[in-house]
């Protein structure tokens, strides 16, 4: 099982300056003790993401062109399974989407480097619980739907190689933001790589693709975890943390009345039966229902894993609707039914594309 919470503390790295008698000037004291050329500290993807997203987050001609085409570049078959189609006119050779593409390699170029590194930590602050923002995941999305689309325009200019680059990418990729361990981080993932892996499919279908290239996709999805490759179970035992959370934030005798008009405010329709006896809450009846909405997480967790999880998710959801764990429970924790039937998906399509790609194939 995942770590409950990953090692998300980056230490600050702080440069001293001092010398005997005199103080050396500013610049020079940084120079002495920063790094040198060649030298460098654990990286992090995050650094390098960030930065290609704000040039291209000014960029609304190419996101809105991308998101066009990405949307035209998939249908789902007769068994609702996503399939990848031909081209649109625009992102063939001498096509506006494909001009736009070339003129922008750069960032293409960042994107597959950045997906390269190891290590990506976007230094979500989970000690402020479910108001922890999570700006980067917008901009990674489109970061995907970019690599993708691109990798169609080159696979069609006759570039097989750069079109399984940008895909593993884009895998690589959806392994980064899947780190975050929250649900909706771990969901953008799933949609992410499964939108590579239909483009993968059909390029592994072009004659002349060469084995390296069919080694380059088989390594990226083999990148992920086997047992639970979007960390949706890790993503559980956060968003567990940061309930429990509650009861040290919401405290006193308008405890409930505090959590009712802070967390659940004017978003919450159809459920003014659970927000008043949330709101009638003191300290330690407040307390007890966050305990009890804990003890839902775990039960959530052991049915996830089960060999029977759909049917026991299920029961569990009937169980929380029923108000079995509490009023707490029924705005905090949504029915994962769904979440598991889209993550099993996901993961579908990767197991797909490592098989395919397997080199005994």
């Amino acid at each position: 099982m995942p770590k409950r919470i990953p090692n998300t503390m980056v230490p600050l790295l702080a440069v001293l300056a001092a010398a005997c008698g005199t103080a050396l000037p500013a610049a020079h004291a940084l120079a002495q003790a920063g790094p040198r050329v060649g030298q460098r500290a654990e990286l992090n993807a995050a650094l390098d993401y960030w930065r290609i997203m704000e040039i291209l987050g000014n960029d609304a001609e190419l996101a809105d062109a991308v998101r066009e085409a990405a949307d035209r570049l998939s249908r789902q078959d007769e068994d609702g399974v996503s399939v990848a189609v031909d081209i649109p006119g625009e992102l063939r050779p001498g096509g506006a989407t494909a001009r736009l593409l070339v003129e922008r390699s750069s960032s293409v170029a960042g994107l597959i480097r950045a997906s390269s590194v190891p290590s990506c930590d976007f230094q979500i602050r989970y000690e402020d619980g479910f108001d922890a923002l999570l700006p980067h995941l917008r901009s990674m999305r489109q970061s995907a739907w970019l690599l993708i689309v691109d990798a169609r325009r080159v696979a069609a200019a006759g570039d097989l190689s750069g079109a399984a680059e940008r895909l593993a990418a884009t895998l690589r990729m959806a392994r980064h933001v899947a780190s975050d361990f929250t649900m909706i981080s771990s969901l953008v993932a799933v949609s992410m790589a499964h939108s590579a892996c239909v483009q993968a499919a059909w390029l592994l279908e072009q004659p002349g693709l060469a084995d390296a290239q069919r080694e380059a996709l088989h390594a990226a999805a083999l990148g992920f975890d086997p047992e639970d490759p979007f960390n949706l179970v890790g993503a559980l035992t956060i968003e567990q943390d940061m309930v429990g959370l509650l009861a040290t934030k919401y405290r006193g005798p308008d405890a409930g009345r505090r959590f009712a008009e802070g967390f659940i405010g004017d978003n919450w329709e159809g459920l003014e039966a659970e927000e008043r006896a949330v709101a009638a809450m003191d300290g330690p009846r407040f307390r007890e229902a966050i305990d009890r909405t804990v003890d839902a997480y775990d039960l959530l967790i052991d049915a996830w894993l089960a060999e029977d999880a759909e049917e026991r998710l299920a029961a569990w959801g009937a169980r929380l609707e029923a108000g079995d764990f509490g009023p707490i429970a029924i705005l905090t924790v949504p029915s994962y039914g769904q979440v598991r039937t889209q993550a099993a998906k996901g993961h579908a399509s990767l197991l797909r594309i490592r098989d395919t790609t397997a080199p005994d194939r």
